[in-house]
């Protein structure tokens, strides 16, 4: 069991049931977990999932009279006009993010909300919820301890951060750096590598990755760039995850992917792994979704001969380049290729 798992949390890939779930019997939660594990991502997947609207509300930015609204006299009484970020109609997730980063006074004004779906004259519209997420006291993120009766008005997950299996799903829906995806399925351990007591800024996350792979997903590596990706991948995932990141790096740029499509049924695989990974990031680059048949052919046989050795580095570039099964239907080593891995392409 990883220092991020305990028999109290849930598997990353079985939180967006709950939230569904919640929402759907109208229950406020609250999602724990570290920072950068994609928490809000959840949220926001099963809001675009379900056809639901988000605010994202962070209380830590407003004053706790303006979640109540401002006072107006009416016939010598008082009404208070609620905030226009607040919801009036439709369907939604209510996300409370960082909830637990906002002054006692702001959390003492969402007790109402969250509870009794009301505040002042202001009340939630019967097809919202409340959500909220935030850090958790040991991850030193100067939160406040939730006050015992609004942390009795939530249902509490602590969220399990992501497997490296379940990052690289979300990963290839949303095009991350294949050199990001590849190499973090080599060093898994540096997905997450969040230390509390560490003096560096910039460390690695899921989130953080994603924004390595925004910041070089333009660089074609070479010698001349290589101090330069250092620096930039240093900025977001620090610099003992930067430092391995580049080594990765400069074993891609040394294969030559037309030595292995112009030598398909001959050529030997690598057998160290950080070049195996190196290996399908390059096959993938080289033979994309819709290139010619005939290079597709090559790849096949390639891939065919890989998988024999290592069936999971042959199924890792077919995913990393978006592989169709109607690609591999017409082309004899694309057709035993397709029925080797038919269960992975059926379910995808």
């Amino acid at each position: 069991m990883s220092e991020w798992e305990n028999n109290l949390s849930v598997p990353f890939s079985a939180v967006k049931r709950i939230i569904r779930q919640a929402y759907h019997k109208r229950l406020p939660l609250y999602l724990w977990g570290p920072p950068g594990i994609g928490k809000s991502s959840l949220v926001k997947e099963v809001a675009q999932e379900e056809g639901l609207e988000v605010i994202d509300l962070r209380l830590t930015q407003i004053d706790p009279t303006d979640l109540r609204g401002l006072p107006k006299i009416e016939s010598e009484e008082v009404r208070w006009i609620p905030p226009s970020f607040l919801p009036r109609k439709g369907k939604g997730l209510l996300f409370l993010d960082e909830l637990n980063l906002a002054v006692p006074a702001i959390q003492h004004a969402a007790y109402q909300l969250i509870q009794d779906r009301r505040i002042g004259d202001y009340k939630l519209p019967d097809g919202w919820v409340c959500i909220a997420a935030g850090n958790r006291t040991s991850d030193r993120a100067n939160v406040r301890p939730l006050p015992a009766p609004l942390a009795n008005r939530f249902i509490h997950v602590e969220v399990r951060p992501p497997s490296v299996e379940e990052w690289t799903e979300w990963a290839l829906k949303n095009n991350i750096d294949r050199r990001v995806i590849t190499f973090l399925n080599f060093r898994k351990d540096l997905l997450l590598d969040f230390r509390p007591n560490s003096q560096e800024h910039a460390f690695p996350t899921p989130r953080s990755w994603e924004l390595c792979s925004r910041l070089i997903e333009d660089f074609e590596f070479n010698k001349d760039e290589e101090e330069q990706i250092l620096m930039i991948a240093r900025a977001a995932v620090g610099a003992n995850a930067a430092a391995h990141l580049v080594e990765y790096l400069t074993i891609t740029s040394q294969i030559d992917a037309e030595k292995y499509l112009e030598n398909q049924e001959k050529i030997s695989f690598p057998t160290d792994l950080s070049e195996l990974y190196a290996l399908c990031t390059v096959l993938a680059d080289a033979v994309p979704t819709g290139a010619p048949k005939d290079r597709l052919e090559r790849l096949c046989i390639l891939l065919n001969r890989l998988a024999d050795k290592y069936g999971e580095f042959a199924l890792l570039c077919l995913r990393l380049r978006g592989t169709k099964i109607q690609e591999l239907i017409d082309l004899p080593a694309a057709k035993e290729l397709a029925k080797r891995f038919a269960k992975y392409f059926l379910i995808s």
